[in-house]
C-alpha cells in the first residue's frame, strides 16, 4: 500500500506539472522518481552486507516444548540496515517460518522458536534473507542455505525400579578408589607411581619417596561396580509411525535413568548399518549422549540380531521388555506414558537374581 501511494504521488506530480506547466511540480516529480529508483536499488546492495549463521550446529530440545534455535546476524556495512527478514524451514511445519528484525546494526543474536512432537534429529534450514530499503518500499531476497540440527529428546522421567538384593551375583568393572587408612591391609596396593597434582597426601609412600628423592604415591586396587547390559532390537525408525518411535525412545530413556538411579552402570547395545555399537551410561548426561547417538545412526537393523548380548535387559520395537529372554512387561503404544509412572517392583520375580 505504501509503495502504491508513492507511485501515485510521483505520477500526480508529473501530471500536474505537465497540465499547469509548473516547474516546482516538475522538480518535485523528478526528485520523487529519483527517490523511488534509489529505494529500489538500495536493498540489492545492502543484501550483500548481511551475514547470518547459526550459533551452533546442534540444538537440544524437549518433545512438545517450545525451544529456541539462536541465529547470529551481522551487518558488515558502516550504516545500520533497516528491516531484515529471515526465512526458515522448521521441523514439523509445512509453511516456512519468517523472523524479522526492524533494525540490524552490527552483530545481533535472536531466537527462532522451534516446537515438534517427534523425537529424533530434525534439520533447521535458513533458506534466505530479505533486506528492505529504509522506507520499507522495496526489498531484495538473497538465497542462503545454512543448516543446523535440532535433537528432540523425550521428557526426562526415570522409571521407578526396585531390584532384589541378590540381583548382582558378581561385580564387574571398576569404580573410584576408596583410600585405605594408614596401617590398614584391607586393600591391595595396585602400583606405586609418581605423585601427580590432586593426589591425596594420605597415599604418599614416604619410604619410597625418601629413597628415590621423588614423591611416590600408592595406587590402590579399585572397588568393583555394578554393571548391566541393555540391548535394543528395533527396525529402522523411518519405517515406524511417529507415535511408536516416540514411545520407544521414551521407554529407553526411562529404563536407563531408572537403572542409573540404582547406581548401575549400563552397557547399551544396538545394531546399525556399520555393525554393533555399545555405549556406557552412568548418568543423565550419558543417557542424552546415548540417545543422540541412536538418532545419528539413523536406525536399527536386525542383521546382527544373533550377535547382540541377551544377558541383561532386552527391548524390542513392540515395546516388550525382557530380561534374559523372559518377558517382564509389555508397554502399550497408547498408554506407555502412564505405565512408565507405575512402580516396577521386580523383587518377587524368581529369575531376577539368578
Amino acid at each position: 500500500m505504501k509503495k502504491l501511494l508513492c507511485l501515485l504521488w510521483v505520477a500526480g506530480c508529473w501530471y500536474l506539472s505537465a497540465m499547469y506547466r509548473s516547474l516546482p511540480l516538475l522538480v518535485l516529480g523528478v526528485c520523487g522518481a529519483g527517490l523511488l529508483v534509489c529505494a529500489f536499488l538500495t536493498p540489492y546492495f545492502l543484501s550483500r552486507k548481511v551475514q547470518a549463521s547459526f550459533s551452533r550446529d546442534l540444538f537440544f530440545l524437549k518433545r512438545g516444548e517450545r525451544g529456541g534455535v539462536t541465529v547470529t546476524a551481522e551487518s558488515l556495512g558502516r550504516l545500520p540496515l533497516g528491516k531484515v527478514t529471515f526465512r526458515f524451514r522448521l521441523p514439523g511445519k509445512k509453511k516456512r517460518k519468517k523472523v524479522s528484525t526492524p533494525r540490524l546494526s552490527g552483530r545481533q543474536t535472536f531466537p527462532v522458536p522451534v516446537s515438534t512432537d517427534i523425537c529424533g534429529l530434525h534439520p533447521v534450514i535458513l533458506k534466505g534473507v530479505r533486506v528492505y530499503d529504509y522506507l520499507g518500499l522495496f526489498s531484495h531476497r538473497r538465497r542462503k542455505k545454512l543448516r543446523a540440527q535440532a535433537a528432540v529428546f523425550p521428557a526426562a522421567h526415570a522409571m521407578d525400579i526396585t531390584l532384589p538384593e541378590n540381583f548382582f551375583p558378581h561385580l564387574e568393572g571398576e569404580d573410584t578408589p576408596q583410600m585405605a587408612l594408614a596401617g590398614s591391609s584391607t586393600q591391595e596396593i595396585r602400583q606405586i607411581r609418581d605423585y601427580q597434582p590432586g593426589d591425596s597426601f594420605r597415599t604418599i609412600h614416604w619410604k619410597q619417596s625418601a629413597r628415590t628423592d621423588t614423591l611416590m604415591v600408592r595406587e590402590y586396587a579399585k572397588e568393583g561396580k555394578r554393571s548391566l547390559s541393555v540391548t535394543l532390537d528395533m527396525e529402522s525408525p523411518k519405517s515406524l509411525p511417529p507415535a511408536r518411535r516416540n514411545a520407544f525412545y521414551e521407554v529407553v530413556q526411562s529404563l536407563l535413568l531408572g537403572l542409573v538411579g540404582q547406581e548401575v552402570v549400563v552397557q547399551l547395545w544396538w545394531s546399525h548399518r556399520e555393525g554393533m555399537e555399545c555405549m556406557e551410561v552412568s548418568g543423565e548426561a550419558d543417557c542424552r549422549e546415548a540417545l543422540l547417538r541412536l538418532y545419528e545412526t539413523g536406525g536399527f537393523f536386525s542383521g546382527e540380531k544373533k550377535m547382540l548380548p541377551r544377558e541383561g535387559f532386552f527391548l524390542d520395537s513392540s515395546l516388550t521388555l525382557s530380561f534374559r529372554e523372559e518377558k517382564i512387561f509389555e508397554f502399550s503404544p497408547k498408554n506407555y506414558e502412564n505405565e512408565l509412572k507405575m512402580p516396577m517392583d521386580w523383587r518377587e520375580i524368581p529369575w531376577a537374581g539368578r
